[in-house]
């Protein structure tokens, strides 16, 4: 596809920091403070980047990487660590800092992206250019930035018979033994530096196995099934009361329901019979 050509006009635009006027862009609160920009793609260059995105989609990315990719979700990212601790095992999670606005167009650029295409997919910011959160093509070309330090980190992992998996910006590693809490913060820390990254450290912890081991939203604890958190099964119990007074909307529940069960059958059984009892409809 010529789209450097097809498409010219737009890259004129970007050359000459007009990028804005393609761009619908508006702030969302964080749930601990704070706000996120997101910048969704308008018209052509929409249209632009769908087609990038399935040239990008045709690059390798490393095994740990789980976000935007075919047949994987956090579930599965989540499954990997409940099935190598076998119930028993220590837990270290941790967030990287802002990860789509540190993700540069320089290091897009390294791993072999043309200049022009990654100013299709990148924004100006005090970063330089960086991927915008609500890009088409910013998760996977996120995970393509990341691949050097996914394998380098997967490599120190496996010589301490560990697991690591990274979901966008959250890093889980497993263990059946205490690995500590430093090292892998150290670890972690001097691989994300040179990308001008940085850990998140109030979201960085090492879950020892007697206690609530959450990852990804869900827990590991029960070393057989992932569990939907008992307050997300409490808010969604709360909901078919809702329902019943008109307050709430039937699909955004069943949608719900239907992730609990994909989560654990055991548990979308027990709702099920929940709502029986206060919507009496049965499923």
């Amino acid at each position: 596809m010529t789209w450097d050509w097809d498409y010219r006009d737009l890259v004129w635009d970007f050359q000459r920091g007009r990028w804005e006027q393609h761009y619908k862009s508006w702030p969302i609160k964080k749930k601990k403070g704070g706000q996120r920009w997101i910048h969704a793609p308008l018209g052509r260059l929409k249209e632009l980047q769908r087609q990038l995105n399935e040239q990008l989609m045709a690059r390798p990315v490393h095994p740990a990487a789980k976000a935007f990719l075919p047949g994987c979700d956090h579930l599965k990212a989540a499954q990997e660590h409940l099935e190598f601790m076998r119930g028993h095992g220590w837990l270290f999670k941790t967030d990287i800092k802002d990860f789509f606005g540190h993700v540069t167009g320089a290091q897009l650029h390294k791993i072999g992206l043309p200049k022009n295409l990654v100013q299709m997919i990148t924004i100006p910011s005090s970063q330089g250019w960086v991927l915008p959160q609500g890009g088409v093509t910013s998760p996977v070309a996120s995970n393509l930035a990341m691949v050097e330090f996914d394998e380098s980190l997967a490599r120190l992992t496996a010589e301490y018979d560990l697991h690591y998996t990274r979901y966008a910006d959250d890093i889980g590693i497993s263990g059946r033994y205490n690995f500590g809490y430093l090292w892998p913060v150290k670890a972690i820390s001097a691989r994300l530096e040179p990308l001008g990254m940085s850990l998140a450290f109030r979201k960085t912890a090492l879950v020892k196995p007697k206690s609530r081991q959450v990852y990804l939203g869900v827990t590991l604890n029960s070393g057989e099934d992932l569990k939907v958190l008992r307050g997300d099964l409490k808010v969604l119990k709360s909901r078919f009361f809702n329902l019943k007074c008109g307050e709430d909307q039937e699909a955004s529940v069943s949608g719900v329901l239907g992730y609990v069960k994909q989560v654990n059958p055991a548990q979308w059984q027990s709702m099920v019979s929940a709502r029986t009892r206060i919507n009496g409809v049965t499923l």
